[in-house]
């Protein structure tokens, strides 16, 4: 929000200094004529025009309009460059528009792809220049945004605010969205922080039907059945592996059956080392779209029993799980995308709810899973 702030201070101050340049203490030619005949006309001496601004003023002013406005655009290109990475399946987490760790692995992930070295992505000017290669067959890079209406299927599908304690939560037929801005920021992969930043003109967090929304233009992501599966243009997932340990965010990559990546997404591990399983090889064992989720206290809660929760994107395991064949252990959505990348989750790995849909659509019960605990 600071940064924010000084931006917008910055571009203002840049746009009244160019504007005290190029303001030539005269009039315009009609008006200028005007004040002379009055001043005539009331016996005094007409003052002589003042001279227009120098050269060098107007130049100066000039550069400080380019500024300015190369500024207010910051952020802009990375926030195509994240989308763009999306659009291919490679995933930043949430998309924020601010340039970071999972976005280099991502952007790193997708040279992996491609077969060559990584992308330098250092400086916004490096990775403008990255843009633009992923576009190069374009006359020019789309504006890989869109406008979305605030319709009748988005108010349906807010629940607003949700109970607190799984007996009620338990007692509700979904976990639907809590508010608009959730649902709006979860259809564009986008953190609601960047949402607002993005639409600062909306009434947040439920503007009103007819609403215009502006959201990164990605893929949504929908469940696939079998039939359109054997019908998908891309190739379907021979293997998955996940990755944790190291100085690097925890992720799970999609390869093919040429050891192409062909998907990428950061992830959340247990905090706990002892959750963590051991590097080697497992398979899909499960999958459930929507699936509900069975809440058993802790001995220490107040909670008894058992509690069923509906599905939802609200739900604890999110939109998707996809089982491993090493009992408690998943892949799945979460509530909260703007967490993902953190070790905080109890043993599974969790993903954004759209990637975790994503995975979902590339594996069938039995791919492969390998884990990988780096040193």
């Amino acid at each position: 929000m600071v940064v924010w702030i000084c931006k917008i201070v910055f571009v203002i101050g840049c746009l009244c200094v160019a504007v005290s340049l190029l303001k030539g203490n005269g009039l315009h030619p009609a008006l200028e004529a005007i004040r002379r005949a009055r001043e005539k006309d009331m016996g005094g001496s007409p003052r002589p025009r003042p001279a227009p601004p120098k050269t060098w003023k107007r130049v100066v002013a000039f550069i400080l309009v380019l500024i300015a406005a190369l500024c207010a655009m910051a952020g802009d290109v990375d926030l195509k460059l994240q989308t763009a990475l999306d659009r291919r399946g490679f995933s930043v987490g949430c998309i924020d528009g601010v340039w970071g760790c999972k976005s280099t692995m991502a952007l790193d992930a997708y040279a992996r792809s491609l077969g060559i070295k990584p992308f330098p992505c250092r400086t916004e000017d490096e990775r403008a220049a990255v843009l633009q290669k992923l576009y190069a067959r374009n006359f020019e890079i789309p504006p890989l945004l869109r406008t979305v209406v605030v319709d009748e299927e988005a108010m349906e599908a807010v629940a607003g605010k949700l109970p607190e304690t799984p007996a009620e939560k338990a007692e509700l037929s979904d976990l639907g969205y809590e508010t608009l801005l959730e649902y709006y920021s979860e259809l564009g992969h986008m953190s609601q922080k960047a949402m607002m930043r993005l639409n600062p003109d909306v009434e947040w967090p439920n503007p009103p039907p007819g609403a215009k929304i502006l959201i990164p233009d990605v893929k949504e992501e929908a469940f696939l059945s079998m039939e359109e599966r054997s019908k998908l243009k891309w190739p379907k997932a021979e293997r998955l592996e996940i990755r944790f340990g190291g100085p690097s965010i925890p992720s799970v990559a999609a390869y093919d059956s040429r050891g192409s990546m062909i998907a990428f997404a950061p992830c959340s591990i247990a905090a706990s080392r002892e959750k963590l399983p051991e590097e080697g090889s497992l398979k899909v064992s499960s999958m459930a779209s929507n699936p509900n989720y069975t809440f058993t206290p802790e001995e220490w809660s107040t909670q008894k029993g058992k509690f069923i929760l509906p599905p939802g994107p609200n739900n604890p395991v999110g939109r998707a799980w996809i089982g491993l064949s090493l009992v408690g252990y998943g892949l799945h959505g979460t509530p909260y995308p703007e967490q993902v990348g953190r070790s905080e989750s109890h043993g599974c790995f969790r993903l954004t709810n759209w990637s975790a849909v994503h995975f979902y659509n590339l594996v069938d019960v039995g791919t492969p899973v390998v884990i990988k605990a780096e040193k």
